[in-house]
């Protein structure tokens, strides 16, 4: 992979890191979230998600690329003291395959071991290729899955730890 700058997404980031995250999402999950569902997702929606995502305290974004072609996001949050979450993962379509994902997940990653904090994770229990990838960077499942409501659909998750 050539070298790639990861940098924390700031609001002025957000709507073109919201473009790109709809552009994964649309490639990525047709096979697993009836159409109906994704087509309510707008680059505009998602951009006022992330904006109240990146308000909640101690909310950390990272991202890939630059600010007119992003190229992946990755972001955690602290869920309790000493658990942090990786909140969200996305790599552009174009990008896949090029270690923009796990370049970032690192990024994540080494923020939290800074903090001597756990991390978990929540991945589409049908998304069998990202959960083989997070398994890949040291995840574990730990059993536990739960339907979790987006637009009116319920996606069922399942929980990982990084081990």
């Amino acid at each position: 992979m050539a070298t790639t700058t990861i940098r924390p997404v700031t609001r002025r980031d957000r709507y073109r890191v919201a473009a790109m995250m709809q552009r994964s999402w649309i490639d990525a999950y047709p096979p697993m979230v009836p159409a109906r569902h994704m087509r309510r997702d707008t680059t505009r929606s998602i951009d006022l998600w992330f904006a109240d995502r990146m308000a909640l305290p101690g909310y950390r974004a990272w991202m890939a690329g630059t600010p007119a072609a992003p190229l992946g996001v990755c972001a955690s949050y602290p869920v309790r003291p000493g658990l942090f979450e990786i909140d969200l993962m996305f790599v552009a379509p174009d990008a896949r395959s090029a270690g923009i994902g796990s370049v970032l997940l690192r990024q994540a990653i080494t923020a939290i071991d800074g903090r001597h904090a756990a991390c978990r994770l929540w991945v589409g229990t049908r998304n069998v290729r990202a959960q083989r990838w997070y398994a890949r960077h040291g995840f574990v499942h730990t059993g536990l899955k739960l339907l979790s409501p987006w637009n009116g659909f319920a996606w069922q998750v399942s929980e990982m730890h990084r081990r």
